[in-house]
Parts: C-alpha cells; structure tokens; sequence
C-alpha cells in the first residue's frame, strides 16, 4: 500500500500556507483533524524533511519537532512516537523561493 498520496493529498488539504522559517511559531492548522480511513489503518513512517534556503544552515540547525508536532496537530500522523515514526531525515540545498519538502513513506520493518 502506497501512503504518499493520501498524506499528500490530506496534508496540501490542510495545510493551504506556505509559513516562512521566521514564523514557525505560528501554526497552520487549527487544531486536530477528524481521522480518515488513510488514517485508521495506518503502518509506521520515515519522515524526510528537506530545506531550500538562501542560505545554508549548520548541520544542527535543522529541526523537525515543529514540522512532526503540527503533521500530529493536523491529524496527518497520529503520534510522534516511535510506534508511529521510525526515522527523520534531513537534507538542505540553496535556492529560491525558500521552502521546506516533508516527504512521508511507510517505513520497510520488514
């Protein structure tokens, strides 16, 4: 079973803004959604998360707990444990215009 689509299509559903880096305080989703059946019958994640910038960033300058913590405000992960996301990986490049790429896959535990 494929999850990227129903994540894409959920997450470009309710998350409609793009948040700029300085704002990430701000949430885009006002509050949890109601589960779908993408949802309920759902397998563990590797979460990729890659960064366009101006400019380049220190290796530990890149985070994931405010992208992870609003995908579960959102509904679209259920939990950030390790009983829901197995991995989180990053990458970054420089370019314009700045934006960040979550990438969602069902995690291989075979």
């Amino acid at each position: 079973m494929d999850l990227r689509e129903p994540y894409r299509s959920q997450a470009a559903a309710q998350i409609r803004a793009s948040v700029s880096a300085a704002d990430v305080e701000q949430g885009p989703c006002p509050g949890p959604a109601e589960k779908d059946a993408a949802q309920e019958n759902h397998a563990r994640v590797d979460i990729h998360i890659h960064s366009i910038r101006k400019r380049l960033t220190d290796s530990d300058g890149l985070c994931a707990k405010w992208v992870i913590d609003t995908m579960v405000t959102c509904g679209i992960l259920q939990d950030d444990s390790p009983k829901e996301v197995r991995s989180v990986t990053f990458s970054q490049e420089k370019g314009k215009p700045e934006r960040t790429i979550v990438e969602i896959y069902e995690a291989d535990d075979n």
